[in-house]
């Protein structure tokens, strides 16, 4: 049988392949194979896991969000270039947007974008329009003194009502009766405040915590319209969202994971319903990479109820104007407008409308700050 190698121990050879022949002390061996493996050891028990690594990612994200007010001061919209000048779709259509409308108020990109500018956009018009309480439109009747203007006075009161009573309303639904109330009670206190606060004051409040009870009550609003019309949503739902029909109740699993989590950015159904719930005629400036051929034929699949996203090369220079109104409304101007870019929305203003905090940074850097 044939004797196995075995490696040579002579000096002379380890020295004829360039090898050490010096043995390492014991004060070594324990140095690399004792430290180095505790070392190794100490840094797989601090590695971090799986689950450890998405939370630091989610982390980070939700402080890019939070970086960013809730509610910023209105700038003009050409400060919207710079962030798309890699794009020249969006570049050019901003461009004309703002011949038209000069300047846009920036909200959070956190999800609750939507339903935050619709509540600030509703809002602004009620105090450029000096709406007046219930209350108080009653006193200043008597006496002959002015109220608000007849359109928002009316628009103002018939809202107060509807949330009044939509609690209820909800309770019906499902919803629980240990929170729903609290909710509906800070949306009516909110526009009970709103005849006596300046515009100042109103932008104050949506940069506060306090706020997000009221921006989770439009949720709701929404949420009510579209369960109380099934025979208006299913098919729009169904239409989006087809993993809904293996539910028992098509439109109450739609609502419970695409309108009421406060993350979940509004959709179609949504933004219609609201529209509907709260009587408002709204306006949305919609910039995407489409044609304009293209623009017309989603806008009349969509029956006007929102944006609806198809791809191809855009041929257009000009943002997209959907109208929105309630069933019942009478026509007329938008009570406001907002702008929609994929995934997000902002308020805009017509040029010649600008609100009074136009140009002023003092909301957005404090609210940053904060």
């Amino acid at each position: 049988m044939q004797k196995s190698k075995q490696r040579s121990n002579n000096p002379r050879v380890l020295q004829t392949f360039g090898l050490s022949v010096r043995k390492h002390t014991a004060r070594e061996r324990r140095h690399f194979f004792g430290v180095n493996c505790h070392q190794a050891m100490a840094a797989e028990a601090f590695a971090p896991t799986d689950e450890e690594i998405l939370e630091q990612q989610e982390a980070i994200k939700q402080a890019e969000i939070e970086s960013h007010p809730r509610v910023s001061s209105a700038v003009p919209t050409s400060e919207l270039f710079g962030a798309h000048e890699e794009n020249p779709t969006f570049l050019r259509k901003l461009k004309s947007l703002a011949k038209t409308h000069s300047h846009v108020r920036r909200t959070r990109p956190d999800g609750s974008c939507f339903y935050r500018a619709f509540l600030a956009g509703l809002a602004e018009y009620f105090i450029a329009h000096h709406v007046n309480s219930p209350a108080a439109t009653g006193s200043a009747g008597a006496a002959g003194a002015s109220t608000g203007s007849g359109e928002a006075q009316a628009l103002y009161t018939a809202l107060l009502s509807s949330v009044e009573s939509s609690c209820e309303k909800l309770l019906d639904l499902g919803h629980s009766e240990y929170t729903v109330p609290d909710f509906k009670d800070a949306m009516v206190d909110f526009l009970l405040a709103l005849p006596a606060w300046s515009h100042d004051a109103l932008m104050s409040f949506l940069n506060t915590d306090d706020a997000t009870w009221v921006i989770y009550y439009t949720r709701l609003l929404a949420s009510l319209y579209i369960c109380s019309n099934p025979e208006e949503f299913t098919p729009v739902v169904l239409g989006l969202h087809p993993e809904c029909a293996a539910k028992d109740d098509i439109l109450k699993a739609y609502v419970s994971a695409h309108v009421e989590p406060a993350t979940v950015e509004a959709d179609q159904p949504a933004v219609a319903a609201l529209v509907a719930q709260t009587g408002v005629r709204l306006e949305i400036a919609y910039l995407d990479s489409r044609g304009a051929a293209q623009q017309g034929a989603a806008a009349a699949a969509g029956s006007g109820n929102g944006p609806v996203s198809c791809g191809g090369p855009d041929k257009s220079d000009t943002p997209t104007f959907h109208q929105f109104s309630p069933p019942s409304a009478a026509s007329g101007r938008p009570h406001f407008s907002l702008l929609y870019r994929p995934g997000h929305y902002d308020i805009v203003y017509a040029a010649g409308s600008a609100p009074p905090d136009a140009g002023s940074s003092t909301v957005g850097s404090a609210a940053a700050s904060s």
